[in-house]
Order: C-alpha cells, then structure tokens, then sequence
C-alpha cells in the first residue's frame, strides 16, 4: 500500500495487482487496496515474462517489528475497518519498541 501511495504522490502512477485467485482478491478488495492499486484478475502475458521469486533478505527483530508497524499504519489509513481490525496490533506494537 505504501508503495502504491508513493508511486502515486510522486509519479502520478497507479501498481497494478495481478490477482488471479478470487480468494486473494477478495482479501485485497476488503482490506481497500483497490483505492491505491488497480487490481487485475487476470495474468498478462505468458508465465515467466520476467516475474519470479523475490530474494529473501535477512533482517534483525527490531527491523521487522518496525516494518509491520509500518506496514499496519498504513493500512489502517485505508478504511475504517482496517483501523479498527489492526489498532490492537499497532499498539501491541509501538508497546514491545
């Protein structure tokens, strides 16, 4: 979502989410992230044009619990639901810094 924010902010750009499982989709939509992504449910191209697995990257606690928080935040500035769904996370959260 941050990243779709930004992209839009500075880029005047739109990500797009190939979503082609209806079940993801219906996550995404019910976590509003139709109003920050254009959400496709189908796959454009052939399997393989240049998507793949992103690396994992090593990181220390204090770093993850940061990006979840970050994360959450900027979910929660979303929708209503998301604010309400993830306070008690973001606040479990800010409490273990």
């Amino acid at each position: 979502a941050k990243l779709a924010i930004q992209a839009k902010q500075y880029y005047q750009l739109i990500p797009m989410i190939l979503s082609p499982n209806p079940n993801i989709s219906r996550l995404l939509y019910s976590m509003g992230f139709d109003k920050v992504f254009q959400i496709c449910d189908t796959v454009v191209g052939q399997s393989g044009d240049g998507l793949g697995e992103l690396p994992m990257v090593c990181a220390n606690e204090d770093c993850v619990r940061n990006k979840i928080l970050e994360a959450h935040r900027t979910l929660m500035d979303l929708n209503d639901k998301n604010r309400e769904a993830f306070a008690a996370l973001v606040t479990t959260l800010e409490a273990s810094r």
